[in-house]
C-alpha cells in the first residue's frame, strides 16, 4: 500500500507516482530501428542499430524516480517528517512538537525575563 507524501512544490499531500526519464516514443522509434534494419542491412550494421536502443531502454528503466502527481515534483517528503509537520500538512505529534519548541528561539516571557534578571 503507498503511503502519502508531502510536495515540497506545490505543498500537496498526495501518494507519489512513478515516471520515466526520457521519452516514450524515441524509445520506441530506436526499437524501430532495430527492427527494420534486419531485413535491408548485414550483420554488423543491425548490431550497430541494436545498441543505441538497447543501451536507451536500460538508461530510461534505470532512471525511474517518484514525482508528485500535481506538479511532477520529485521533491516529496514523508508526512511524518518534522518540515512536513511544520508546514502544516498534518497536525504534528506531541514528539514533533517538543522537537520544535527546542530549535525555536527563546520565547518572549523567557527574554523579558532574561532582561529583568540583567537589570537587578
Amino acid at each position: 500500500m503507498a503511503t502519502a507524501m508531502y510536495c515540497l512544490q506545490c505543498e500537496s499531500v498526495a501518494v507519489p507516482v512513478t515516471r520515466m526519464k526520457g521519452s516514450t516514443v524515441i524509445e520506441a522509434l530506436l526499437w524501430v530501428l532495430m527492427i527494420v534494419p534486419e531485413l535491408i542491412y548485414s550483420l554488423w550494421e543491425r548490431i550497430l542499430m541494436i545498441v543505441p536502443g538497447f543501451i536507451y531502454s536500460l538508461w530510461r528503466q534505470n532512471t525511474k524516480e517518484s514525482v508528485c502527481p500535481r506538479c511532477g515534483a520529485p521533491d516529496m517528503i514523508p508526512t511524518d517528517s518534522p518540515l512536513a509537520a511544520r508546514a502544516g500538512a498534518i497536525p504534528p505529534t506531541a514528539a514533533q512538537v517538543e522537537t520544535l519548541n527546542a530549535s525555536m528561539p527563546i520565547t518572549d516571557q523567557e527574554y523579558v525575563e532574561h532582561a529583568n534578571a540583567d537589570d537587578g
